[in-house]
């Protein structure tokens, strides 16, 4: 009878141990479990975005044509200007050369230069009736500020859509005939600071004028209008053509207030195909 006993209990606490140990188990997996995070698919949009993105990124080398239109106005002043640019560049080592057309009134002939940099020196070739002229050499922070935007930035889609991308702007893409169309359109409600203050540094630099009103608080800053648009190839993702639409209101202390219009747009091929420039050997140095 003691002997029963004693079995008897032995089997009760070998019992509890078992029921002990696979509760510790079960705890172990429910915090394991817990501990799980759980990856959200990305949208197809923001997918396309990022591989476009990583696409501009491989640029190296391009051919891009572009055309900028700036018009500037308040209660009495109008000032419209436009660039037309076909430019050949390398970033490594940096050599530019572009066509440059630029007119800085509606009414005025174009201002025809041939502009090269080697990423220390503008290099001016003034065009006379088809023909080069003089040319003059000038180190590039000294330089006119359009002539600087024009050499410094050559690929003003890579730019624009990092900015997107940086302030988390969502795209519309459709796909039309062998590319992608992403399309970015920010109405006055979904201008953040940041984004004025992203797209305002870039645009500010094509003409001392903009650079000048831009240069303010972003509170005093209105987007009215701003649209971005880039072609991209389905296969490579690289990007094809771009246009940028943007309509900014910029006010004052005084009340006084600026509207400026900026339209840009543009072309991009032959990507990393395009050989080092070559500069002027001769050339008037410029202080």
């Amino acid at each position: 009878m003691k002997k029963q006993l004693l079995l008897a209990a032995a089997m009760i606490l070998a019992a509890g141990g078992l029921s002990a140990c696979g509760n510790g188990n079960s705890s172990e997996s429910g915090a394991s479990s817990s501990e799980k995070t759980v990856k959200k698919t990305e949208s197809k949009e923001t997918q396309t975005l990022k591989k476009v993105l990583a696409a501009e990124n491989k640029i190296k080398s391009a051919q891009t044509k572009m055309r900028y239109d700036i018009d500037q106005k308040t209660d009495n002043y109008d000032n419209s200007i436009r660039w037309e640019n076909a430019t050949d560049y390398t970033e490594n080592p940096v050599t530019v050369k572009v066509d440059s057309k630029v007119r800085y009134a509606k009414s005025s002939n174009d201002v025809h230069s041939i502009l090269r940099y080697d990423g220390k020196n503008l290099y001016r070739t003034a065009m006379v009736n088809l023909q080069e002229g003089a040319t003059t050499r000038q180190a590039i922070d000294k330089t006119v500020q359009d002539y600087r935007f024009q050499v410094q930035h050559t690929n003003l889609s890579k730019e624009f859509l990092q900015i997107m991308s940086d302030n988390n702007v969502k795209p519309k893409v459709e796909n039309k005939n062998g590319e992608y169309l992403l399309m970015f359109n920010i109405g006055k409600s979904d201008a953040t600071d940041s984004l004025k203050e992203d797209t305002t540094k870039l645009v500010s630099q094509v003409v001392g004028s903009a650079t000048h009103v831009y240069n303010t608080d972003m509170k005093y800053v209105e987007i009215e209008n701003y649209s971005f648009g880039i072609h991209a190839d389905q296969k490579t993702y690289e990007p094809k053509k771009f246009q940028v639409n943007l309509k900014v209101v910029v006010s004052t202390t005084s009340g006084k207030k600026f509207t400026i219009t900026h339209f840009f747009e543009g072309t991009i091929r032959n990507i990393n195909k395009v050989q080092k420039q070559a500069m002027p050997k001769q050339f008037e140095e410029l202080k």
